[in-house]
C-alpha cells in the first residue's frame, strides 16, 4: 500500500501468557531514513531499521518483537495489561488474552517524529509475528 488512508486500521494480539508466547498482527510503516530503510509500529512504538527494506523487516521480525514480547511476559499479568491499555489495547469482551486495537496513521506526525522530508515515501504493510 503506497497511500495511507484515513481510515483506522485494526491490530491484534492474542496472549498465551501461561506458555510464554503472543501471537500479533502488526500494522507497520517502511520508509527511507539517511540511507537505511526503516519498519515502524506506531501502536507500540516499535522500529528496526536495515540496509534495504527485506533486512529492516527481518530484523523488525527477529528481533525487535522477540525481544519486546519477553520483555512484556516477563511481567505479571496485571502489569502486562496495564501496560497496553495504557498504549491504547482493548480487551476482547469474552476472550479476555486477545486484544486489538484501532490505530489512526498521521503522515504528518510520522514525518514529524521522525524529522522526515515531506515527500518522503511512506508505505504501510502488516507483519505476522
Amino acid at each position: 500500500m503506497e497511500n495511507i488512508s484515513n481510515e483506522d486500521i485494526l491490530e491484534t494480539l492474542k496472549l498465551d501468557i501461561s506458555r510464554g508466547k503472543i501471537h500479533a498482527l502488526l500494522h507497520v510503516i517502511t520508509f527511507s531514513d539517511n540511507g537505511h530503510s526503516v519498519v515502524y509500529n506506531q501502536s507500540l512504538g516499535l522500529s528496526a531499521y536495515g540496509d534495504n527494506e527485506q533486512e529492516a523487516r527481518k530484523m523488525f521480525v527477529e528481533v525487535v518483537i522477540p525481544d519486546f514480547c519477553k520483555h512484556l511476559l516477563e511481567q505479571n499479568e496485571a502489569t502486562i495489561f496495564a501496560f497496553l491499555k495504557e498504549h491504547g489495547w482493548e480487551r476482547h469482551a469474552i476472550y479476555k488474552k486477545d486484544l486489538s486495537k484501532k490505530t489512526h496513521v498521521d503522515k504528518d506526525g510520522i514525518l514529524r517524529d521522525f524529522d522526515l522530508a515531506s515527500d518522503t515515501v511512506i508505505k504501510e504493510d502488516f507483519i505476522a509475528a
